[in-house]
Formats: structure tokens, sequence, C-alpha cells
């Protein structure tokens, strides 16, 4: 696993910037290597990813095997409960999606799919299942996501237009993930994210919303 810590460098706006603590890449076929990221030799034949000025970049050239898999998570979790929600705001920016199928996972499950190039937002259930589509292109251009997380629902926002909001039963406590996968051989990727932030709404009941503040959770 990669795991990300960060800092709360805006406290005002609550952007929580992510920083380049790498621990652990692990593929697809379960064998983990220590990332030599830091000292120059990490191949890019693997998916890797790499710290930049407030974003990070996941990226592989020529994929030297099939399904390869980077998993990101962040060191904070959100309350989502029958009186809260949590709250993932984030952006991200397909640079290069050159492969049949590539896979940017989120928390909870949802998938954001491009097949052939197009996207589209689907979760796994023995078979990939739709939610809604994208208007996320490979074009370097950042976009946002907002999701939305109760004990009975996830809702997502694009660009700030609603997508969908899938309903399922969801634990107390949500980690926010960030995981990439490349499907074919010969994959080149470059895909970037950007700009976290997560918070928990305590103030929701049954029927209505009680008031309007989020709380920043600390890491």
């Amino acid at each position: 696993f990669v795991q990300l810590s960060y800092n709360q460098t805006n406290k005002t706006s609550m952007i929580m910037k992510l920083m380049t603590y790498i621990l652990l890449l692990a593929f697809d076929t379960c064998i983990g290597t220590e990332l030599l990221q830091r000292s120059g030799v990490t191949p890019d034949t693997s998916l890797t990813v790499t710290p930049h000025d407030d974003f990070l970049r996941y990226k592989v050239k020529n994929q030297q095997g099939r399904n390869q898999r980077l998993f990101n998570s962040l060191k904070n979790d959100c309350s989502a409960t029958a009186t809260s929600r949590c709250r993932i705001v984030f952006k991200v920016r397909a640079n290069v999606i050159d492969s049949s199928e590539v896979k940017f996972a989120m928390s909870e499950g949802v998938i954001l799919r491009f097949v052939q190039g197009v996207p589209f937002y689907s979760y796994w259930n023995n078979r990939f299942v739709p939610l809604a589509d994208s208007q996320i292109r490979a074009n370097s251009q950042w976009s946002s996501i907002e999701m939305v997380i109760s004990n009975t629902s996830v809702t997502l926002f694009e660009d700030g237009k609603y997508k969908f909001t899938w309903e399922k039963d969801v634990d107390p406590q949500v980690s926010p993930e960030f995981h990439i996968q490349a499907l074919d051989w010969g994959s080149t990727v470059s895909f970037d994210l950007g700009e976290v932030m997560v918070t928990s709404h305590h103030s929701f009941k049954e029927g209505g919303i009680l008031g309007n503040e989020w709380e920043m959770k600390e890491p």
C-alpha cells in the first residue's frame, strides 16, 4: 500500500495538501516492493506516484505487466452515521489514458472507469454496475469531485453537477482512498490528484438538517 500524509496548510479554507511520505507499492500479483523512487531508480514501466506542487501524479510508461494497481489512502477517516455525513472533495486531472481500461477507485467502492478512453462511474458486484457518465477526459484539465457519504448512501458531484446517489451500507468510519489500475501490457497513463479536503458534518437527523457547521478531522 502507498499511504500518504499531509499538512493542513490553510485552516481558513480547510484545504489539505498532500505530501510525500510514500511507503509501499503493491501490484495485482500481491508482490510488494519498497518504492525506490526516492533514490531515483524506480522504473517508468511500473505504476508510480510522485509528488508535485499541490498534487500527486500517478504514471506509467509502457507498463510491463497486466492489471497493475497502485493503492493510496489518507491517514484521515471521517464519520458516516445516521446523524453525520462524511464529505470528501478533491480534484483530478487525466493527462494521458493509453490503455483499453484504466480505473481510478475512490472511497466506498466508487470507480471512475476509462474504457477505450470513455469515462463513467461504476461499482463492482461480480460485474461492473454503472452509476453515471462522466465528463472527465484525458485533456489535462482539472475537474472537481465531491463525495457525500452517509451510513446508507454515497452521493457524488462532478464539477458541481449531481451525478448519482448509490444506496449501500457504509461503515461508520470512512477511509479516503484513491487507487489506480491499468489493465494492459504497454499501457501509458498520467493522472493527477490534488486539493483533497475531508470533513465531517454532525448536524443531520432524519427529516432535516439541524445546522451547517462542518468539522475538520485532524490527522
